[in-house]
């Protein structure tokens, strides 16, 4: 059976999983809404680092790129269960904005399921072109790029931010796919890891085409976690010199309890200044363990944050989320690890 299509099943089976949790739980919809949100934009976002790298001729790319591309089918995974949130929706979004023609559940459903599917289309396309290195890559490429783009961009403005209406942020959408891109090295920096333990497991040194990998993987987490923190600080700094209740008040509200003000300086901790202070290093970039520690970090506060948005306004059973978790990010693994095991990394020079 093709990788391809044990992707397929096991994404398919891990999102049965997740659905089924969700709906023992009473459709808890805070939880699937968090789980989705996350994989739509790790899944998309490995596919969209390998296709920037590509159209940015970046050599650093090849060792992983092909761990990164399959898991191009959870695209196709996500799209559909974007339908699970159906049972839940008229209680997540509140009544006021559900009732513009723009926010009606044809609408919502029918764009992002659409735009889902031209991105997986587009997905499985380029990652054909990309690892038989087609004439048509970077073109491909390119419409990829533009299709992941619009849908993380409709992420941040049709799945999260009408949940705080009439509170909304021009950056929101930059900030979502720039978030997807830093998940996207999260998860090279995992396969570094992986190749680099099986190379040390068959006594073989490792490649130096994988040790610039490694390197630049660690160069590409320090750079995604200043972008980050800078589209971060840009949205909280809009919100205070433009003093606007209805923007402010998300923010004040959460300040006023003290577990929200504990997970945005973790957050910050976590996704931008540990990686900031410790990859400033050339050695810390070039060793797999700090890392892929750094990365792991970088996923915890990803959650973090993820909370910080979602648990004001929307009930999380935090049993089912845990849960849902470890379902997609089980999958994602095993995912890695087949296409270890079938295409072995060649010993180089």
């Amino acid at each position: 059976m093709k990788i391809e299509q044990k992707t397929l099943i096991l994404g398919f089976a891990a999102g049965a999983a997740v659905f089924v949790t969700n709906a023992i739980g009473g459709f808890q919809q805070g939880a699937y809404l968090f789980t989705l949100t996350i994989w739509t934009g790790l899944v998309q976002g490995c596919i969209a680092l390998v296709a920037a790298a590509e159209q940015a001729k970046s050599k650093w790319i090849q060792p992983v790129k092909k761990y990164l591309l399959a898991l191009n089918p959870l695209i196709l995974v996500a799209a559909i269960m974007l339908l699970g949130l159906l049972p839940s929706f008229d209680s997540i979004y509140p009544e006021n904005i559900r009732q513009q023609w723009w926010f009606s559940k044809g609408w919502f459903f029918g764009v992002n399921l659409t735009i889902l599917l031209i991105s997986w289309i587009l997905a499985r396309s380029y990652t054909q072109q990309s690892l038989h290195n087609g004439p048509h890559k970077l073109a491909l490429g390119v419409l990829y790029l533009l299709s992941f783009v619009t849908a993380q961009s409709l992420v941040a403005f049709t799945w999260i931010m009408p949940i705080e209406y009439p509170w909304f942020s021009n950056l929101f959408g930059a900030y979502f796919f720039i978030e997807a891109l830093y998940m996207g090295t999260f998860v090279s920096s995992i396969v570094c890891f992986l190749l680099y333990k099986n190379y040390q497991k068959s006594g073989q040194h490792r490649p130096k085409s994988l040790e610039k990998s490694q390197y630049d993987t660690g160069l590409m987490l320090f750079g995604f976690s200043i972008f980050w923190v800078y589209l971060f600080f840009a949205q909280l700094i809009v919100i205070w010199y433009g003093n606007l209740p209805e923007e402010q008040h998300p923010i004040v509200t959460r300040f006023q309890h003290p577990e929200y003000v504990a997970s945005f300086f973790t957050t910050l901790c976590l996704m931008w200044l540990t990686s900031f202070i410790i990859l400033q290093f050339r050695k810390a970039k070039a060793n797999p363990y700090i890392v892929t520690t750094l990365a792991s970090g970088g996923v915890l506060g990803l959650l973090l944050e993820k909370w910080f948005m979602l648990s004001a306004k929307v009930q999380i059973s935090y049993p089912s989320l845990a849960i849902q978790l470890l379902l997609i990010a089980g999958a994602t693994i095993s995912i890695l690890y087949k296409v270890l095991q079938n295409e072995q990394p060649q010993a180089s020079t």
